[in-house]
């Protein structure tokens, strides 16, 4: 998925895909700037520079994370809850030009589930013409506002410069996780054993511990168990751990459940002082990114002339909610010519009346939470003028009505990681009953507050209810006196992973090489290889010989045997009702002669565990690994190339060579030594060369200015020693041995050796020249 920056171009094709468009004119003088933050504004983003490029980033759902943080690599770590009081706005109004409408102003409420709508927040998009975007931008600004509210702040190093505005990481900090996050690098690891650099406290079930690889990205929650104060036992496959103490260790965050980590929306990175970065953000919502999803609204009928008498017919009121924060729900016939609605209720016998909720809808129901007592509640329909109000008595609090049945349908095929299941609010809901039934057992049940309308049950909670693939999930609706409405139930089973195909089983030594596709499937867990030295036998737990979670896998068996094999994969959700493929047959035989195929040369000149690879093919050695104690060489006689791991006398430190075979490595024309020292006999650099830093550096350049040899500044330009392309030698300091030979010497020379030609060695009293070029000396001067 897009990281949500984008181009001018990217930004329009997803505002096609989303049915979005900008439709402005700017008809008064404003900056690029200024001009480009209006028409971001209508897709939730703004544009930011990034070198000499502008890119428009947008505030979107993030599913891989660009850099994880720690307490290993954080400091002056907070957190801020921004609290809600009377002023804290509840709801977004939104004005925009509707094209449906000759483009009039209109102006929608967007108010998200269970929020009252007393205190709107008023905004205006500027070239916003669809009542469908209106909306969707409105209900993102609404949830964004509820749900992000939680902020941290933290200082870094230099690795704060690798996310970005708008880019997503996971922080873990013991103040996030009440005494359950744990942070730091990994010191040791031994199979699958971690040695931490601090003591974790590892109290209950379902710790999980991520990882951060050399780039900073994180792994997925790893189960994980303790054995000692300092040492953790990873339960799941081990990532890379970086061992080489000369790089960056490894990271690790440790938590219990969810709380391994928490997702964080970068929206300040501000560079201090000795490499600090301060970076701040908000903790990230789904439901920010997902509100704008949900059913959309009718739009606001068209301003028509209204007929005499505009009234509500039919208005009917349910109660839901708690006793005490009972809510109503009205709902009424669309009165024709309405363009909008207003609500409001009274609780002193219609002496006073007050807006219910936001006071009005543009659709024909509202709901809105009232205080526990008698309430009449009134609706009128308004077009060019307001139509009479319709009337309807309810006891909140007291009357609360049955739910009716709840159906649960499927959110998507259940195939993969977790049984997603959604279902139509209720009005009369207090909160929402969910039972899990796996083998005719309830083995799970949960209350979900009366705004959240759908559920999921995931492998993991599978595994650790020990429930089959075949589920049913019950959901019924609870009004506030504890009467359940009717259940509905859905029954749903994940299907088993099909039958292996593509299978190739390979005979080698004392080893059967097992490969096949990897198939689609997101939630498989492991492949199964089963085996017995007959044919016809049943896969059973007593021949199962090897799995594995990849599609290829080597299983030891001894020399000299004839095996046949079934295979089968095996998902998250169970290991019974498995597809198995056919037999395939192999011979695991020592080779005693040399055979040559079309796709293969077997010989007894193969050592055993020489060579390590997923795949051997004629001509082609290709596997995730090939390895060598010693030598692997290639080519014969001055053709010869190599890597060399040997520490023998005859091989010394020579690490890579090429141009001789390994009995002559030593007079091999192209050598690295392990040191880093590189030999060639016949060596072209295209392009610039150069050796050390600053002024301990001595470089050999061919292309940008005239300088072709230097010495003492990273800067050839400025450096103290040059030589040109012409031939020309400057130097800021010279001292010469021997006799030195010029066409001319020109300049004033005040002070040199001279040289005693018996001894040839430097004399004791000096010599002074002075003024070569004005005494006109003569060509090839000896000094």
């Amino acid at each position: 998925m897009n990281n949500g920056h984008y181009s001018l171009q990217e930004l329009a094709g997803l505002f096609d895909s989303r049915g979005d468009k900008f439709d402005g004119r700017f008809d008064t003088g404003q900056s690029l700037w200024e001009a480009l933050g209006k028409i971001g504004q209508v897709c939730r983003s703004g544009p930011v520079r990034q070198g000499n490029l502008i890119r428009f980033i947008r505030d979107q759902q993030i599913d891989t994370p660009s850099q994880v943080f720690g307490m290993a690599n954080m400091t002056d770590f907070s957190v801020d809850y921004v609290m809600h009081d009377d002023r804290t706005a509840d709801a977004v109004k939104v004005t925009y030009w509707d094209e449906k409408r000759d483009y009039s102003e209109t102006t929608i409420t967007c108010q998200l589930p269970n929020d009252t709508a007393d205190n709107p927040q008023e905004i205006t998009l500027f070239g916003c013409t669809q009542y469908q975007q209106a909306w969707r931008e409105g209900m993102y600004l609404a949830a964004s506002n509820r749900e992000r509210r939680q902020m941290v702040s933290w200082t870094t190093g230099l690795e704060g410069h690798i996310p970005t505005f708008g880019d997503l990481v996971i922080i873990n900090h013991d103040l996030m996780g009440a005494g359950q996050q744990f942070g730091g690098i990994v010191e040791a690891v031994e199979g699958a054993v971690l040695t931490l650099s601090s003591d974790v406290a590892m109290t209950g079930e379902h710790w999980y511990c991520i990882l951060r690889d050399r780039q900073g990205k994180p792994s997925a929650p790893l189960s994980i168990e303790a054995v000692a104060p300092n040492q953790v036992r990873v339960l799941d496959t081990l990532p890379y751990i970086e061992e080489d103490t000369s790089r960056e260790p490894t990271h690790y965050l440790i938590g219990q459940g969810a709380k391994v980590s928490w997702p964080v929306k970068v929206t300040a990175i501000t560079p201090e002082a000795d490499n600090r970065i301060t970076i701040a953000g908000c903790i990230e919502s789904e439901f920010v990114h997902s509100v704008d999803q949900g059913v959309l609204p009718p739009p606001p009928p068209e301003v028509k002339p209204p007929p005499p008498g505009l009234v509500i017919n039919n208005l009917l009121a349910t109660q839901g909610g708690t006793l005490q924060a009972p809510v109503i729900f009205l709902s009424w016939d669309m009165a024709v010519g309405a363009d909008r609605y207003v609500i409001e209720y009274s609780t002193d016998g219609r002496q006073t009346w007050q807006p219910a909720g936001s006071g009005q809808s543009f659709i024909n129901q509202h709901e809105f939470t009232a205080e526990a007592g008698l309430l009449t509640c009134r609706v009128a329909a308004v077009g060019a003028i307001r139509g009479e109000w319709a009337e309807i008595s309810v006891n909140a609090g007291g009357d609360f009505d049955t739910p009716g049945q709840v159906q649960p349908v499927l959110v998507e095929p259940f195939t993969g990681d977790a049984l997603k299941v959604r279902w139509d609010p209720q009005p009369a809901a207090a909160r929402y009953i969910v039972r899990v039934i796996s083998r005719g057992t309830g083995v799970r049940s949960l209350y979900l507050e009366r705004n959240i309308t759908q559920y999921s049950y995931h492998y993991t909670d599978a595994q650790q209810d020990a429930a089959g693939r075949t589920l049913t999930v019950r959901v019924a609706a609870e009004n506030g006196n504890g009467v359940l409405g009717a259940y509905g139930e859905l029954t749903a089973t994940n299907p088993p992973p099909d039958v292996p195909n593509n299978v190739e089983v390979t005979g080698l030594l004392n080893t059967l090489m097992v490969q096949c596709r990897h198939p689609k499937d997101t939630d498989l867990r492991e492949l199964r290889v089963y085996g017995e030295q007959r044919s016809g036998f049943k896969p059973s737990s007593g021949n199962l010989l090897a799995t594995s979670p990849n599609a290829l896998l080597s299983v030891p068996v001894p020399v000299n045997t004839q095996w046949w094999v079934r295979l089968a994969w095996v998902d998250q959700w169970s290991a019974t009702d498995l597809n198995f493929s056919g037999e395939f047959e192999a011979e695991a035989r020592q080779i005693t002669e040399t055979e040559i195929g079309p796709n293969s040369i077997s010989t007894p000149m193969l050592k055993a565990n020489a060579v390590t690879a997923d795949e051997i093919a004629a001509n082609t050695i290709t596997g995730n690994e090939i390895s060598s104690a010693t030598t692997i060489t290639a080519g014969t006689g001055k053709n010869t190339a190599g890597m060399n791991g040997d520490e023998t006398p005859g091989m010394k430190s020579i690490r890579f060579w090429a141009g001789a075979d390994a009995d002559n490595i030593q007079k091999a024309p192209f050598k690295v030594y392990k040191t880093g020292k590189l030999h060639s006999a016949n060596g072209v650099i295209d392009g610039t060369f150069y050796v050390g830093d600053g002024n301990e550096l001595a470089g050999f350049s061919g292309i940008g200015s005239d300088v072709r040899i230097w010495a003492g500044d990273n800067n050839k330009d400025v450096a103290p020693f040059k030589v040109f392309q012409d031939g020309t030698l400057y130097a800021q300091k010279g001292e010469f041995e021997g006799s030195v030979y010029a066409d001319h010497i020109i300049g004033d020379v005040y002070k040199t050796y001279l040289i005693n030609t018996s001894s040839r060695s430097f004399g004791t009293s000096w010599g002074v020249i002075k003024s070569v070029h004005q005494q006109k000396s003569a060509h090839k001067t000896q000094i």
